[in-house]
């Protein structure tokens, strides 16, 4: 028994013991943190605000944790003792509870702000007396990227609120007084707390007053309240003067409606959900650079945006969007002299971020069942090229559909739309990891990109442009993987394809070049791998002729621009970066159909001048991989003027790497004396007319030593006429000196090969209606020993 009554005197004591520790802690803290807390609160606050601060009595209940703050004032900048404050509280009064500690968060009862008091004055063009403060709290470092704050605040109350806005400038005020706010809770924490606030917002506003509705189900198990709030035709201009000057964007009209329901239900969880409509019309953006000192061009306009919010919980990062549609949106874009995009220089300088963060952030889910684009326009223009460009995109329509943010789940999407007197449609779908995107583009004229193509270009390139193209994109799917994005164009054509010369601006009527139709068919380029493959190309009457004026320059040789060093290192550079795996190229079949190719050369004392018509090629399974064969026929008519054509003919095949050709080889009256003027280094004679022909085996390859040549077959050469040179002083016209009507070579072989003596045989020779004008020097040489001249 006495063991008993032992024990518990021992229970009592140390009970006793506790609650004195408490009662003592309680004190302590009653007597002390009030005194404490002010002066923190003072000197710190003042720190960071770069302003004087000042409380009034301080109150704390450590038994309730309750705390009163009475009088808090931010004094205005400058500003001497005495001096109405920049924000005035009367009293501030917070309700805590235990659960704070135990969950490691704020667990507020209650919060009341009474009797707040603003005031706000606009220095002129977005400047405000507050603008220090700003700078001074935007200049502090980021924290780390890490979980949103969690809290649960119950009873949020603001009474009897003013604003007192003073517009220097127009010295005008506008007050805003008799502000009430109630809100039932706040919380993104699983916990029970009562609530016994109703929501609500009231206000007025120089006079005019506004209230909003609000409806309860207090005695429901589950307690519901909705805030509902309409807004009707609220033009905002009156209100756009006082825009910050700190925003890259200036808004310089908006008309706002909204129908809004702020829900509060509190079942075993509390949640916050906003729903309903906002509309924003004829709304208007500009840059807000250089203090709109001057007009600036519309950024983005747009008529009208309809926002339908489904289920949106900021509290909890979770926004459910119903629909998005924005109608005849017009977005500009546009690059200045310097090369700098307009909405790239909107941006903040880029900051440093730390080098690691404790913890990723948690994203924010956004989902949108719907998004709808009518009407919309881009114009694009480019100051940065000699001839500014100007691009535009109109009538511009876009669906799509489940949206989500993170892009886990593919978002399907189509559209359409008018590119500068082209059509354009596009589908696919898109998430973070890859992309399928289809499009066909109609009747698009190459002239849209004459400015950017006269940067290296100097004739002008015109056409017409029809193609469809299928893009697909995916991301590495593992460390140290690359992506992969390939191309493919299933057709793609170009009529009345041009090259012509530019005269004063204009595209001269004579082309330089010309492709009455080019037709691809199944291209695949494959980005990453760097490959690309051609079913089938058909070029239709191909024109272009080869010039080579009197100063030796051939005509392609002014055709490109020069570009300034900078721009040809960067070129190299860009070469040498990706020398490493070179591009491959395969063609499936090349069909070159009814072409026209002119030979001019005016460098020599005489012009050569001969022409191909009737141009037929074929390539077949042309690859760029090293030992791949490919098969090669051609067929061309060849004459000199207005005489009688010839006709040439190749049917073979061959190797690019290392280069080989095979193949039978037919010509029929080739005009041989077209290209007199550049065998007169090597002839004594000149020569009139000769025809020439061939039909046989040629065989072509590059060895490491030098070339191999094997020529067989059967050759002649047809109405040759040669005479002696004309004499210059004195004059004497040159004379007849060799003719013959045929002079066949049957079973010609001809080899060359590296280290390996010329074989050169004739198996039969027969010569018709031959004459020749021998002459037989004091020396005792003929003359026609000296038709060649010596090496």
């Amino acid at each position: 028994m006495d063991v008993q009554k032992l024990h518990h005197s021992k229970w009592l004591r140390r009970l006793a013991v506790a609650l004195a520790a408490v009662l003592l802690l309680w004190g302590l803290a009653w007597l002390a943190l009030p005194p404490w807390l002010k002066t923190q609160l003072e000197t710190r606050l003042g720190e960071q605000l770069g302003r004087p601060v000042s409380l009034g009595q301080i109150e704390f209940k450590p038994w309730s944790l309750e705390l009163t703050v009475h009088d808090f004032k931010i004094a205005q900048a400058g500003a001497g003792a005495g001096a109405v404050p920049q924000l005035f509280v009367k009293r501030l009064y917070l309700d805590a509870e235990l659960q704070s500690l135990l969950k490691w968060a704020p667990v507020v009862d209650a919060i009341t702000l009474e009797a707040p008091q603003l005031r706000l004055t606009h220095l002129g063009q977005g400047r405000y007396d507050l603008d220090d403060v700003m700078d001074r709290l935007a200049t502090k470092p980021s924290t780390p990227a890490s979980d949103p704050l969690r809290f649960a605040l119950y009873n949020l109350v603001l009474a009897d609120g003013a604003i007192e806005f003073t517009d220097a400038p127009h010295q005008k005020t506008h007050q805003l007084s008799q502000l009430q706010i109630k809100l039932p809770f706040l919380s993104n924490l699983a916990t029970q707390r009562d609530v016994v606030v109703v929501p609500q917002l009231a206000f007025a506003l120089d006079g005019s007053r506004f209230d909003s509705a609000a409806q309860s189900t207090p005695f429901a198990q589950s307690q519901k309240t909705a805030l509902s709030l309409k807004v009707s035709k609220l033009d905002l201009a009156p209100y756009l003067g006082y825009q910050p000057a700190s925003l890259p964007l200036r808004l310089t009209s908006a008309v706002l409606d909204a129908d809004l329901k702020l829900a509060f239900e509190k079942t075993s969880e509390a949640s916050v959900r906003l729903e309903g409509q906002i509309q924003a019309s004829q709304v208007t953006l500009v840059s807000n650079a250089a203090g709109n000192a001057s007009p600036s061009p519309d950024l983005l306009a747009f008529s009208q945006l309809t926002l339908e919010l489904k289920d949106v919980q900021p509290l909890l990062q979770n926004v459910q969007l119903a629909s998005l549609t924005l109608s005849e949106p017009r977005l500009s874009l546009t690059r200045d002299r310097a090369g700098r995009l307009n909405w790239l220089a909107l941006l903040p300088p880029a900051k440093a971020s730390p080098a690691t963060a404790d913890k990723a952030a948690k994203p924010w889910k956004v989902s949108l069942d719907q998004l709808t684009v009518q009407g919309g326009q881009v114009l694009w223009q480019d100051a940065s090229i000699a001839a500014p460009g100007r691009l535009q995109l109109s009538a511009l329509d876009v669906s799509a559909s489940a949206f989500k943010w993170p892009m886990t789940d593919a978002m399907p999407f189509e559209g359409q739309a008018r590119f500068d007197g082209a059509s354009l449609a596009f589908k696919g779908s898109t998430n973070a990891q890859s992309m399928q995107l289809s499009a066909q583009l109609a009747d698009l004229p190459l002239a849209v990109a004459a400015p950017y193509l006269a940067e290296v270009l100097q004739p002008r390139l015109d056409g017409i442009l029809n193609t469809a193209l299928n893009l697909h994109w995916q991301a590495p799917v593992q460390a140290g993987q690359a992506q992969q994005l390939e191309v493919q164009l299933p057709q793609l054509t170009l009529d009345q394809l041009t090259l012509a010369p530019v005269q004063r601006g204009k595209a001269g009527k004579t082309s330089l070049a010309s492709i009455k139709q080019l037709q691809l068919r199944d291209v695949t380029i494959d980005v990453t791998g760097r490959s690309a493959s051609l079913g089938q190309i058909s070029v239709s009457q191909p024109q272009t002729r080869v010039l080579r004026a009197a100063n030796g320059r051939w005509m392609f040789e002014d055709w490109l621009k020069a570009q300034p060093p900078q721009a040809r290192t960067v070129g190299a550079a860009a070469v040498k970066s990706s020398a490493s795996k070179p591009w491959t190229l395969a063609v499936q079949q090349l069909d070159v159909q009814n072409g026209l190719l002119g030979f001019v050369d005016q460098s020599g004392d005489k012009p050569v001048s001969i022409n191909g018509s009737a141009i037929a090629l074929q390539l077949k399974n042309f690859s760029t991989v090293k030992g791949k064969s490919f098969g090669l026929n051609l067929a061309a008519r060849v004459q000199q003027g207005r005489n009688e054509a010839g006709r040439l003919a190749w049917r073979g095949s061959g190797k690019l790497t290392p280069l080989q050709i095979q193949g039978q080889l037919t010509a029929q009256r080739l005009p041989l004396h077209a290209l007199e003027p550049y065998l007169t280094e090597q002839l004594n004679v000149e020569l009139l007319h000769a025809d020439a022909s061939f039909q046989g085996q040629v065989n072509f390859a590059q060895q490491p030593g030098g070339m191999r040549l094997k020529v067989q077959g059967d050759t002649s050469f047809e109405d040759f006429r040669a005479n002696t040179l004309a004499q210059a002083q004195p004059f004497v016209p040159g004379e007849d000196l060799l003719n013959w009507k045929a002079l066949s070579l049957r079973g010609l072989s001809l080899e060359l090969a590296p280290g390996v003596a010329t074989r050169f045989d004739v198996k039969e020779t027969v010569l018709s209606d031959f004459y020749a004008r021998l002459i037989l020097s004091p020396a005792g040489r003929f003359n026609l020993q000296d038709v060649l001249k010596p090496a």
